[in-house]
């Protein structure tokens, strides 16, 4: 069995043709240290700033 650890990261993204680039690099950083996005909420106060949440699974000891 396993639990789930969270950890959210604010990230700023420049709207544009270099949106996409930059967010995959972002997930590829992330992936690479075993988290996987779960879920990606826009701050509406700020056009292109987001909160990533992220997620990874722990063995129960």
């Amino acid at each position: 069995m396993a639990e789930w650890q969270y950890q959210i990261h604010h990230v700023d993204l420049e709207t544009g043709a270099n949106f996409d680039t930059q967010l995959a690099a972002t997930l590829s950083d992330f992936g690479k240290q075993g988290w996987e996005l779960a879920e990606a909420l826009p701050e509406k106060e700020k056009p292109g700033s987001y909160l990533l949440i992220f997620k990874s699974a722990k063995p129960l000891d």
